[in-house]
Protein backbone atom coordinates (compact mmCIF):
# COMPACT_ATOMS: atom_id res chain seq x y z
CA UNK A 1 0.00 0.00 0.00
CA UNK A 2 0.90 3.68 0.00
CA UNK A 3 2.02 3.69 3.62
CA UNK A 4 4.33 0.74 3.12
CA UNK A 5 5.76 2.34 -0.01
CA UNK A 6 6.46 5.58 1.87
CA UNK A 7 8.13 3.69 4.70
CA UNK A 8 10.29 1.77 2.22
CA UNK A 9 11.36 4.99 0.52
CA UNK A 10 12.26 6.56 3.86
CA UNK A 11 14.24 3.48 4.92
CA UNK A 12 16.06 3.44 1.59
CA UNK A 13 17.24 7.02 2.06
CA UNK A 14 18.19 6.38 5.69
CA UNK A 15 20.28 3.39 4.62
CA UNK A 16 21.82 5.53 1.89
CA UNK A 17 22.75 8.10 4.51
CA UNK A 18 24.20 5.44 6.81
CA UNK A 19 26.22 4.05 3.87
CA UNK A 20 28.01 7.38 3.57
CA UNK A 21 29.06 7.25 7.20
CA UNK A 22 28.02 6.07 10.65
CA UNK A 23 27.11 9.53 11.91
CA UNK A 24 23.89 11.34 12.78
CA UNK A 25 24.50 14.02 10.15
CA UNK A 26 24.40 11.44 7.35
CA UNK A 27 21.21 9.94 8.77
CA UNK A 28 19.67 13.44 8.89
CA UNK A 29 20.67 13.96 5.26
CA UNK A 30 18.97 10.70 4.30
CA UNK A 31 15.90 11.40 6.45
CA UNK A 32 15.29 14.84 4.91
CA UNK A 33 15.46 13.43 1.38
CA UNK A 34 13.34 10.39 2.24
CA UNK A 35 10.67 12.46 3.96
CA UNK A 36 10.57 14.90 1.04
CA UNK A 37 10.21 12.16 -1.60
CA UNK A 38 7.58 10.28 0.42
CA UNK A 39 5.49 13.38 1.10
CA UNK A 40 5.73 14.52 -2.52
CA UNK A 41 4.55 11.12 -3.76
CA UNK A 42 1.67 11.15 -1.29
CA UNK A 43 0.55 14.64 -2.33
CA UNK A 44 0.83 13.72 -6.01
CA UNK A 45 -1.32 10.63 -5.45
CA UNK A 46 -3.98 12.67 -3.64
CA UNK A 47 -4.03 15.24 -6.45
CA UNK A 48 -4.47 12.52 -9.07
CA UNK A 49 -7.29 10.93 -7.09
CA UNK A 50 -9.04 14.31 -6.93
CA UNK A 51 -8.38 15.01 -10.62
CA UNK A 52 -6.44 18.12 -9.68
CA UNK A 53 -3.64 19.24 -12.02
CA UNK A 54 -1.77 22.50 -12.39
CA UNK A 55 -1.91 22.06 -16.18
CA UNK A 56 -5.12 20.15 -16.74
CA UNK A 57 -5.68 21.82 -20.12
CA UNK A 58 -2.59 20.12 -21.58
CA UNK A 59 -3.23 16.73 -23.13
CA UNK A 60 -0.20 14.54 -22.43
CA UNK A 61 1.55 12.89 -25.34
CA UNK A 62 1.91 9.12 -24.66
CA UNK A 63 5.30 9.15 -26.42
CA UNK A 64 6.60 11.95 -24.24
CA UNK A 65 6.70 12.77 -20.57
CA UNK A 66 3.33 13.37 -18.95
CA UNK A 67 2.39 16.70 -17.42
CA UNK A 68 3.19 15.47 -13.92
CA UNK A 69 6.66 14.41 -15.07
CA UNK A 70 7.55 17.83 -16.47
CA UNK A 71 9.09 20.24 -14.01
CA UNK A 72 7.20 23.52 -13.92
CA UNK A 73 4.28 22.29 -16.01
CA UNK A 74 3.65 22.92 -19.68
CA UNK A 75 4.45 26.63 -19.86
CA UNK A 76 7.84 28.21 -20.55
CA UNK A 77 7.37 30.53 -17.59
CA UNK A 78 6.16 28.50 -14.59
CA UNK A 79 3.06 29.51 -12.71
CA UNK A 80 3.64 31.10 -9.28
CA UNK A 81 2.78 27.92 -7.38
CA UNK A 82 5.07 25.82 -9.58
CA UNK A 83 7.87 28.38 -9.16
CA UNK A 84 7.48 28.17 -5.37
CA UNK A 85 7.66 24.37 -5.55
CA UNK A 86 10.81 24.46 -7.67
CA UNK A 87 12.57 26.95 -5.40
CA UNK A 88 11.37 25.05 -2.34
CA UNK A 89 12.81 21.79 -3.66
CA UNK A 90 16.13 23.46 -4.45
CA UNK A 91 16.28 25.06 -0.99
CA UNK A 92 15.41 21.78 0.74
CA UNK A 93 18.11 19.85 -1.15
CA UNK A 94 20.71 22.52 -0.32
CA UNK A 95 19.54 22.48 3.30
CA UNK A 96 20.02 18.70 3.48
CA UNK A 97 23.47 18.86 1.91
CA UNK A 98 24.65 20.99 4.83
CA UNK A 99 24.29 17.90 7.06
CA UNK A 100 26.23 15.90 4.49
CA UNK A 101 29.16 18.30 4.17
CA UNK A 102 29.51 19.60 7.74
CA UNK A 103 32.02 17.99 10.08
CA UNK A 104 29.48 17.59 12.89
CA UNK A 105 25.83 18.11 13.74
CA UNK A 106 26.76 21.18 15.76
CA UNK A 107 28.55 22.74 12.81
CA UNK A 108 25.60 21.94 10.53
CA UNK A 109 23.18 23.70 12.87
CA UNK A 110 25.48 26.73 13.12
CA UNK A 111 25.70 27.01 9.32
CA UNK A 112 21.94 26.62 8.91
CA UNK A 113 21.28 29.20 11.63
CA UNK A 114 23.58 31.73 9.96
CA UNK A 115 21.94 31.16 6.57
CA UNK A 116 18.44 31.59 7.97
CA UNK A 117 19.37 34.76 9.88
CA UNK A 118 21.10 36.22 6.79
CA UNK A 119 18.00 35.55 4.68
CA UNK A 120 15.64 37.02 7.27
CA UNK A 121 17.60 40.25 7.73
CA UNK A 122 18.41 40.56 4.03
CA UNK A 123 22.20 40.73 4.41
CA UNK A 124 23.03 37.70 2.26
CA UNK A 125 22.76 39.19 -1.24
CA UNK A 126 25.61 41.73 -1.20
CA UNK A 127 28.27 39.36 0.26
CA UNK A 128 27.18 36.62 -2.16
CA UNK A 129 27.53 38.89 -5.20
CA UNK A 130 30.89 40.21 -3.95
CA UNK A 131 32.16 36.64 -3.53
CA UNK A 132 31.07 35.70 -7.05
CA UNK A 133 32.51 38.82 -8.69
CA UNK A 134 35.84 38.52 -6.86
CA UNK A 135 36.41 34.89 -7.87
CA UNK A 136 36.91 34.32 -11.61
CA UNK A 137 36.44 30.55 -11.34
CA UNK A 138 33.26 30.92 -9.32
CA UNK A 139 31.94 33.58 -11.68
CA UNK A 140 32.63 31.40 -14.71
CA UNK A 141 31.01 28.44 -12.98
CA UNK A 142 27.87 30.47 -12.33
CA UNK A 143 27.65 31.41 -16.03
CA UNK A 144 28.08 27.77 -17.06
CA UNK A 145 25.42 26.62 -14.61
CA UNK A 146 23.05 29.34 -15.82
CA UNK A 147 23.56 28.24 -19.42
CA UNK A 148 22.94 24.58 -18.63
CA UNK A 149 19.92 25.49 -16.51
CA UNK A 150 18.42 27.44 -19.41
CA UNK A 151 18.99 24.55 -21.85
CA UNK A 152 17.61 22.04 -19.34
CA UNK A 153 14.51 24.17 -18.75
CA UNK A 154 13.72 24.83 -22.40
CA UNK A 155 14.14 21.15 -23.36
CA UNK A 156 12.78 19.65 -20.13
CA UNK A 157 10.14 17.58 -21.97
CA UNK A 158 12.88 15.63 -23.72
CA UNK A 159 14.47 12.53 -22.23
CA UNK A 160 17.83 14.28 -22.61
CA UNK A 161 17.90 18.10 -22.93
CA UNK A 162 21.00 17.95 -25.17
CA UNK A 163 19.50 15.37 -27.52
CA UNK A 164 19.51 16.75 -31.09
CA UNK A 165 18.36 13.91 -33.39
CA UNK A 166 17.47 16.27 -36.24
CA UNK A 167 21.02 17.65 -36.44
CA UNK A 168 23.80 16.04 -38.51
CA UNK A 169 26.07 13.69 -36.61
CA UNK A 170 29.11 15.94 -37.12
CA UNK A 171 27.34 18.93 -35.56
CA UNK A 172 26.12 16.87 -32.62
CA UNK A 173 29.56 15.46 -31.89
CA UNK A 174 31.13 18.91 -32.21
CA UNK A 175 28.60 20.37 -29.77
CA UNK A 176 29.00 17.58 -27.23
CA UNK A 177 32.81 17.62 -27.46
CA UNK A 178 32.89 21.39 -27.06
CA UNK A 179 30.74 21.20 -23.93
CA UNK A 180 32.97 18.51 -22.38
CA UNK A 181 36.19 20.38 -23.18
CA UNK A 182 34.73 23.63 -21.87
CA UNK A 183 33.74 21.96 -18.59
CA UNK A 184 37.13 20.28 -18.19
CA UNK A 185 38.91 23.58 -18.85
CA UNK A 186 36.78 25.19 -16.13
CA UNK A 187 38.00 22.80 -13.42
CA UNK A 188 40.29 24.65 -10.96
CA UNK A 189 43.91 23.59 -11.27
CA UNK A 190 44.77 24.27 -7.60
CA UNK A 191 42.97 24.58 -4.30
CA UNK A 192 40.28 22.07 -5.20
CA UNK A 193 38.70 20.07 -2.39
CA UNK A 194 39.35 16.35 -2.59
CA UNK A 195 36.40 14.37 -3.88
CA UNK A 196 34.54 13.04 -0.85
CA UNK A 197 34.13 9.50 -2.24
CA UNK A 198 37.89 9.07 -2.39
CA UNK A 199 37.65 8.48 1.38
CA UNK A 200 35.77 5.21 0.92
Amino acid sequence: GRVRQSVNVLLTFLISGFWHGAAWRFLCWGFVHGAAVSSTAAVSHIRKMRGDSADAELKPDPKKKTVDDVVGGAHLIPRPLNAVRILGTFALVCFAWIFFRADSMGEAFVIQNKIILAILDGTWFTPAMEAINSDKVLKRTMWILSLFLAVEWINRRKECPLHMPSRPTAIRWFAYSSIILFMVDSIPRTGATEFIYFDF
